[in-house]
């Protein structure tokens, strides 16, 4: 049963600035310039025909802003530049870096707080998930995890307060969490699936794996993804599973790794960026 409790910020000060005046500041500068790096990319929809439903989904990475923001923001430019109306909910899709045994996880606060303000954790659809069986509440599980609360900035600097619904997998099929999801989300709503790509190999290294993920996605080929290294492997899958059964398309907006910060090339993790959008052909 849901609670009444703040779920309080994990990463502020460390992923992300702890100060409201600073982090706005960071993601607006990060969103007016990914906007602008859009510019640039190829097989985009045309933004004058664009709909409410236009982008659907979009994956993101969760690293600190210093390293991953750059990339994330591509994700949420996207969305607001393809799409007519805010969001009437975000759903957020992360992996449980910190409860490995369970399938999906649900928050048992009523709101998740960052620097920026609180976003309404949508209790009804929480419920809904709890009748399926598949789903369990697990606090903890949510309470220390970063993947969810680094895309909520970026939420609230682009559409405001969005209610939301926080879902954290881990032993589950894509299959049956995507099942899950094409009960659940509607034509307002955004799922916003968040992932870093590979860990910890030589940048040339990263760059091969992490562009064949990439391009393996941009397919529609689950298989290719599979065999590729990303910690939200499961959430890219279950969202690739949707995307065929309403129908969407795949666009890769942008890619880079831990190394473009200046911290070396030796070691470094790889971020994508990415939406799925609704054909109007």
């Amino acid at each position: 049963m849901m609670g009444t409790s703040v779920r309080n910020p994990a990463v502020a000060g460390k992923f992300y600035p702890r100060s409201a005046a600073e982090l706005d500041q960071v993601v607006a500068g990060l969103l007016t310039r990914a906007s602008t790096r859009l510019q640039d990319v190829s097989g985009l929809p045309d933004a004058a025909n664009r709909t409410a439903g236009t982008v659907r989904a979009v994956i993101a990475p969760h690293a600190g802003y210093m390293f991953s923001g750059s990339i994330a923001a591509l994700s949420f430019a996207a969305a607001a530049q393809y799409r007519d109306a805010p969001p009437r909910r975000v759903i957020l899709l992360g992996p449980a870096h910190y409860a490995a045994g369970i399938t999906v996880a649900l928050p048992q606060a009523d709101s998740f707080r960052t620097p920026l303000g609180d976003h309404p954790v949508d209790g009804e659809a929480m419920q809904r998930l709890l009748q399926t069986g598949l789903a369990e509440t697990n606090g903890a599980a949510h309470s220390a995890e970063h993947s969810l609360e680094v895309m909520l900035p970026f939420i609230m600097a682009v559409w405001g307060a969005l209610p939301i619904l926080p879902l954290l997998c881990s032993r589950i099929a894509p299959e049956r969490l995507a099942e899950i999801l094409v009960e659940e989300i509607g034509p307002g709503d955004l799922l916003v699936v968040s992932s870093d790509l590979s860990h910890f190999h030589p940048a040339a290294t990263a760059e091969q794996l992490d562009n064949a993920l990439l391009e393996a996605w941009e397919q529609g080929d689950p298989h290719g993804v599979s065999q590729g290294e990303a910690c939200g492997k499961l959430p890219i899958l279950a969202s690739m599973a949707l995307a065929r059964q309403q129908g969407w398309r795949h666009r890769v907006l942008g890619y880079a790794h831990s190394g473009a910060a200046g911290i070396g090339s030796e070691s470094v993790v790889g971020y994508g960026a990415g939406m799925y959008y609704a054909s109007s052909e």
